[in-house]
C-alpha cells in the first residue's frame, strides 16, 4: 500500500508513540549531564515534524531570513488552520517585521 513515510505504518507509530516519552526523558537527561546526544535530539525532532501539521522549521528559517536580510514571510492562519493567510482574492499575504525597531512593527508587502 502507498505510505508516505514507514512510521506512519500502524504498527511502527504505536511503538513510536509509546517510546517518544522516555526519548524525551532520554534526551533531557543527556542534557542535563551535558553529553552531547545529536543522533537523539534529531530523531526526537523528526518525529516530531512527522505529527505537526505545521512545518514549524520552516518557519523558523523563514522568520531568520526575514530578520537578517528582509525577505519577508507567510503567516499561518493558525495551528489548528496551517493554511497561509490571503487576501479575499486569494492572494498569499506576505509580511516584513522591523526586527531592531522597538515593538518591533510588523507590515504587510
Amino acid at each position: 500500500p502507498e505510505m508516505p513515510n514507514l512510521l506512519t505504518a500502524p504498527r511502527f507509530a504505536e511503538v513510536v508513540k509509546q517510546g517518544l516519552k522516555k526519548l524525551a526523558n532520554f534526551i533531557e537527561i543527556a542534557h542535563w549531564v551535558k553529553v552531547p546526544a545529536p543522533a537523539m535530539d534529531n530523531a526526537f525532532d523528526y518525529i516530531l515534524q512527522l505529527a505537526s501539521p505545521v512545518m514549524v522549521s520552516a518557519q523558523v528559517s523563514a522568520l531568520q531570513r526575514d530578520y537578517f536580510g528582509a525577505h519577508g514571510y507567510f503567516k499561518l492562519k493558525g495551528l489548528d488552520d496551517p493554511e497561509v493567510m490571503t487576501t479575499p482574492e486569494g492572494k498569499i499575504r506576505e509580511f516584513h517585521t522591523e526586527w531592531m525597531l522597538p515593538g518591533r512593527p510588523e507590515m504587510e508587502i
